[in-house]
């Protein structure tokens, strides 16, 4: 029991029986736009929360304190290292601390990328991942609201992801604004159940249209892919 033992004593203890330099205990993910971090680090005593992982040959650092980091995306994080986008520009509305961004520029080799991101402790790890992969020269920062900043980026993209759960629906309308004239790609994520798949694809593309119909853009659309992610 923790009776008589001091709190530090105690976590001390629990460090040296794994044989790690800090303990933490982890906390519910924020479900608000921000999706903020609620871990805490029990041991030692202020330490700092910044943490690197490794995955697909790359290099990813966050403070775990501060954000989240899904360990549950990544195949898609490796999927999307394979997907065939040389030469394009591409916009990520909701990048995080680089889930898709760091492998669609270090093992893509995408021309270009526009990423998009709200939460400043995300921010200041994406700057940080991006030079950890040696591809911060081909990588713009939007700091802000993607429905704001989003504006200079109209009319560029050969691609768009929207990578926020539980829906990006709010954002669908800023995607098709970001594509070119002539149309491109949308990776839309979004939580569905199976049985209700079929209809969210046909709703997926029915909404697309439309909103490319407003720009005046007369586009043919349809879902080439779905990807059971988690």
């Amino acid at each position: 029991g923790r009776e008589g033992v001091g709190e530090e004593r105690l976590w001390a203890a629990v460090a040296e029986a794994l044989g790690c330099a800090r303990v933490a205990v982890k906390g519910e993910i924020d479900t608000a736009v921000m999706r903020e971090s609620h871990l805490r680090i029990m041991y030692p005593p202020g330490a700092e929360g910044w943490v690197m992982v490794a995955q697909n040959g790359l290099k990813y650092t966050f403070d775990a304190t501060k954000v989240m980091f899904s360990r549950g995306n990544v195949g898609e994080r490796r999927r999307m290292g394979l997907v065939p986008v040389k030469g394009e520009t591409v916009v990520d509305l909701f990048c995080g601390v680089g889930y898709f961004t760091i492998p669609l520029l270090a093992t893509a080799d995408v021309a270009f990328l526009h990423a998009c991101e709200l939460n400043p402790n995300s921010v200041e790890a994406l700057r940080r991942n991006l030079d950890l992969n040696k591809v911060a020269d081909r990588c713009k920062i939007h700091h802000g609201d993607n429905r704001v900043t989003s504006a200079a980026l109209h009319g560029i993209a050969d691609r768009v992801l929207l990578g926020l759960l539980p829906s990006s629906e709010y954002a669908w309308p800023i995607a098709v604004a970001c594509l070119k004239e002539g149309g491109g790609v949308l990776h839309v994520h979004e939580n569905v159940s199976e049985a209700d798949q079929q209809a969210w694809v046909m709703r997926l593309e029915a909404e697309i249209r439309a909103a490319g119909a407003r720009l005046g853009r007369r586009w043919t659309v349809s879902c080439g892919h779905v990807e059971r992610v988690k």
